[in-house]
């Protein structure tokens, strides 16, 4: 008698949006003590990787209205509520953190780090790596159809 193998199991959608769901959770409980909404985190955090030279008001726009699927005039209100909590400074459309948003930005960035840094520890980096590069192409995939 020969059996059939059972079949690999195959990725979902379901379980990539349980595992960011998951891990936006954990996050989040980070970032609530800051008073700093998800979204306008997601802004800070960009604003913060652009270093002393700053981010221009408009790129941040584009960016972040793209990457969470929101309109322009939703992107534009949360930087409107780092300037307003002193997180953020503009000079001739221009964003960069001030002393007050790295204070805040810190902290939750160094223990986002040991989070991951436990998240991901038993995987080998080359799993990591495919991981990364066939989640870039669903994205990518996706954002092709909702352009269509």
């Amino acid at each position: 008698m020969t059996t059939t193998p059972a079949p690999a199991p195959v990725l979902s959608g379901r379980d990539i949006n349980i595992a960011a769901f998951a891990t936006r959770a954990l996050l989040e409980r980070l970032i609530d003590e800051t008073g700093v909404a998800f979204a306008d985190w997601t802004a800070l955090t960009a604003v913060e990787g652009a270093g002393g030279a700053g981010l221009a008001r408009s790129a941040l726009v584009a960016r972040q209205s793209a990457a969470l699927q929101v309109e322009a005039a939703t992107v534009e209100h949360g930087i409107d509520t780092l300037l307003a909590q002193g997180l953020v400074s503009e000079d001739a459309g221009t964003l960069v953190l001030t002393a007050a948003g790295e204070a805040v930005f810190r902290p939750v960035q160094a223990a986002t780090q040991e989070l991951v840094a436990d998240l991901y520890r038993d995987f080998p980096p080359e799993d990591l790596a495919i991981t990364q590069r066939t989640l870039a192409e669903v994205t990518r995939r996706a954002n092709l159809r909702l352009a269509r």
